[in-house]
């Protein structure tokens, strides 16, 4: 009984197939940013509140050491993006970033909602349509 409930739902989904696949990757683009900008607001914290010249340092250990762990690999490619030559240059160009990323982010979120919508107000008319036919 239920096998036939999945499979008349997936008819009836079938024709909404490229909005449902959009969603999903917008979706996945929505995470994927959002913890961009938990990392981001995490070295934000990093670069305000602690030794600006040991963040360079640590930087420079890692460049010179081929065999980093995932998480030093995560931590070296954010500061190659965000670190300058001075703590306000830094914290400027992290600043720019996670407004950026914030931005890009919601635009997914407002992408992924709008087709979910779509589909579901053309789900329930179709239905609609169907049973008073």
């Amino acid at each position: 009984m239920s096998r036939s409930i999945y499979r008349r739902m997936g008819q009836l989904m079938y024709h909404y197939w490229p909005y449902i696949i959009i969603s999903s990757v917008s979706a996945i683009v929505f995470v994927l940013l959002n913890s961009t900008a938990m990392w981001l607001v995490a070295s934000l914290i990093n670069n305000v509140l602690s030794d600006f010249d040991k963040i360079v340092q640590s930087q420079m250990e890692w460049a010179a050491n081929p065999a980093l762990t995932m998480n030093e690999k995560l931590k070296y490619w954010t500061n190659i993006l965000i670190l300058r030559e001075t703590p306000a240059e830094s914290l400027k160009v992290l600043c720019i970033t996670l407004l950026g990323v914030f931005f890009t982010k919601n635009i997914f979120l407002y992408i992924k909602n709008i087709l979910l919508r779509i589909v579901e107000l053309k789900l329930v008319k179709n239905i609609r349509d169907r049973l008073y036919q």
